[in-house]
């Protein structure tokens, strides 16, 4: 049995998850075999490592809020690793105070700038 690693497109959409509609989101559609595309008229098989995030007729307005979407989480992300940063940095100036650990603490500091 081959794996469920190819996406199905019709008229520039991906097929959703279990044939249910379409979408033009790689992230929402849905995961089927290479011979399922077979004696579909129009319909084509697409390797998910090949495919594209978003589908040739995805609206503009999806991927500007899908978009929009990963910058917030990334952002979010950055400032909770900033933030363990901060704690990090933190520590070892309680826990090492050389003149090198100084000038490491320094470098730091001018990267995150």
């Amino acid at each position: 049995m081959s794996e469920e690693r190819y996406l199905l497109m019709k008229r520039g959409l991906y097929y959703a998850p279990d044939r249910q509609g379409y979408t033009g989101v790689k992230a929402r559609a849905g995961r089927y075999r290479e011979v399922d595309a077979l004696g579909l008229d129009g319909v084509t098989a697409i390797h998910e490592d090949e495919a594209e995030d978003f589908s040739p007729a995805c609206w503009e307005d999806t991927k500007i809020a899908v978009l929009t979407d990963r910058i917030e989480a990334l952002t979010a992300e950055n400032e909770r690793l900033r933030e363990l940063l901060d704690a990090w940095l933190g520590l070892a100036r309680e826990h090492l105070d050389t003149e090198l650990a100084g000038r490491t603490f320094e470098a730091l500091e001018r990267t995150r700038k």
